[in-house]
């Protein structure tokens, strides 16, 4: 369901036209007179390619020419990053390595630090589920 900034939010005196980025993360999602987020933030794609979704690929940007222009800003001889099969950017292909790479140091950090944080709670509760060690 489509939902609108809320008018009470900083970014509801913003047109939506005027976001330099057609994402957005929120807080709260409220229905009213109709459906409207608040707490809402901008986000940029480069960060959704680095810390969101599922799987990111690396396509051609090349289109059936080879010289294809794109709606996004793909000249045809740089790459696509593709997240979760959906949202796509184009980037030149240096450029797609390094995130890409970065995306997986990323990642690694965030599960060594659930690890860690899983290790702690076992060892405070006594190493068991039950807080009494088994």
């Amino acid at each position: 369901e489509a939902a609108s900034v809320h008018p009470g939010s900083v970014n509801g005196m913003l047109d939506g036209n005027a976001w330099r980025s057609c994402y957005v993360a929120f807080h709260e999602r409220v229905k009213t007179s109709k459906v409207y987020v608040r707490d809402s933030t901008p986000v940029p794609p480069l960060a959704m390619m680095l810390l969101a979704g599922g799987e990111l690929h690396r396509e051609h940007g090349s289109g059936k020419d080879g010289n294809q222009l794109y709606e996004t800003g793909g000249d045809g001889y740089d790459e696509i990053l593709a997240l979760d099969g959906y949202y796509r950017m184009h980037v030149p292909t240096q450029a797609a390595e390094l995130v890409v790479k970065l995306r997986e140091k990323i990642q690694g950090l965030v599960r060594r630090l659930i690890l860690d944080v899983d290790a702690t709670r076992k060892n405070a509760s006594g190493g068991g589920r039950d807080g009494r060690g088994g």
